[in-house]
């Protein structure tokens, strides 16, 4: 009877398992509204930027509940920052697979009267959105996202951090195990290279060959195995990638070397398997420890975005936001501190290092502001 493809997600599903609605087929509800919200929106141009790759059904994306009162606060309160009289959070935005994705979320984004910047991350799905509390809220956005089959959540550098750790201790244990097997491998190819020219007995040449595939076996499919995944993504998406090269040569490699090795007709190839893996898999490990350096670099510089003073208050020295400190206070700046505000020092004194940033957005009321402080 064959499958049929979700008109959204673009899955494969048996027919008794799809929906039908207005003459196209669905795997859920969730998929159907949103089918139906983009082309009503006009953004119907999506799913041929999609091409041939396959989404997450959005199952229940129509009827998600918005977030409660309590956790849109506690999100204002940690997670969003006012500057220059807008609100700025970093989302991570679940779901987003490809360019269509991102093309998607900001074309959705920008068309919400009040979002004044999105900017959307394509390597860690990490959006940046600036937008005007007057014209529409937090709840407003999230909505207007999951509306599409996405789910946002505020981004949290220790969260963050802490799976890029996880994520590096797995890269690290497969690491070890390629580089330890690919190693002892290499002395075994050594002696039956040896043997081939100086004379070797068959029965030694079958317990080296035997000994490479023992060694052989973990590094291509636990060492290998995200190539595995990847080669599999692209297949289901009828479509080839840098995986799918690595595994049809590696597999070939490794299935006719076993061949070889019981028939005892030809030679095995158990070397190149796991030197192939494991060389790929360390590019792989550096661009890991790349991507890890780039977001802590990042973190480190929206950690210099603080948004409190200390304020003193006759003999206390209280915490202040920034924006609700008034002409006339007195601020306390103590040794390390970064200076958040423009004013006069009536006591003490200390080295200022200044730094001047060039903002992309809103050039005009920064020169504004820039004016009032001359």
């Amino acid at each position: 009877m064959g499958k049929f493809k979700c008109a959204h997600c673009r899955d494969e599903f048996e027919r008794w398992a799809l929906i039908e609605r207005g003459g196209e087929l669905f795997c859920c509800e969730g998929c159907a509204g949103v089918y139906e919200i983009l082309n009503s929106s006009g953004l119907g141009e999506f799913y041929e930027r999609l091409g041939k790759t396959t989404l997450n059904p959005a199952r229940g994306a129509k009827n998600t509940a918005q977030k409660s009162q309590e956790d849109l606060a506690a999100i204002y309160q940690n997670y969003v920052k006012n500057e220059n009289g807008f609100n700025k959070i970093s989302l991570i935005i679940e779901g987003i697979h490809c360019s269509a994705c991102i093309w998607l979320n900001e074309k959705v984004l920008f068309a919400q009267k009040g979002i004044l910047e999105v900017n959307i991350n394509s390597v860690n799905n990490k959006a940046l959105i600036v937008w005007d509390e007057n014209e529409v809220n937090l709840a407003q956005i999230f909505a207007l996202i999951r509306s599409i089959g996405y789910e946002p959540y505020p981004y949290d550098a220790q969260a963050q951090e802490y799976r890029l750790a996880l994520q590096k201790r797995e890269f690290y244990a497969r690491l070890l195990v390629g580089i330890f097997c690919t190693m002892n491998i290499m002395w075994l190819a050594v002696a039956q290279y040896g043997g081939y020219f100086t004379g070797m007995r068959q029965d030694v040449r079958s317990i080296i060959n035997f000994a490479e595939f023992i060694l052989a076996t973990p590094v291509l499919f636990y060492t290998g195995s995200g190539f595995f995944r990847g080669a599999w993504g692209a297949l289901k998406n009828k479509t080839q990638n840098m995986d799918s090269l690595i595994v049809t040569g590696t597999l070939a490699a490794y299935i006719f070397s076993i061949y070889a090795m019981f028939s005892r007709r030809g030679e095995v190839y158990f070397d190149s398997v796991a030197t192939i893996i494991t060389f790929v898999f360390i590019g792989k490990y550096l661009e890991i420890l790349s991507k890890k350096k780039a977001a802590d670099t990042l973190d480190n510089l929206n950690s210099l975005n603080l948004n409190s003073v200390s304020v003193k208050n006759g003999d206390e020295i209280m915490l202040k936001s920034a924006q609700e400190v008034r002409v006339g206070e007195l601020v306390v700046v103590r040794a390390g501190e970064r200076v958040l505000l423009d004013g006069i020092v009536i006591s003490g004194s200390a080295s200022l290092i200044s730094l001047v940033l060039a903002a992309r957005a809103r050039p005009r009321i920064l020169a504004q502001k820039m004016a009032k402080t001359r």
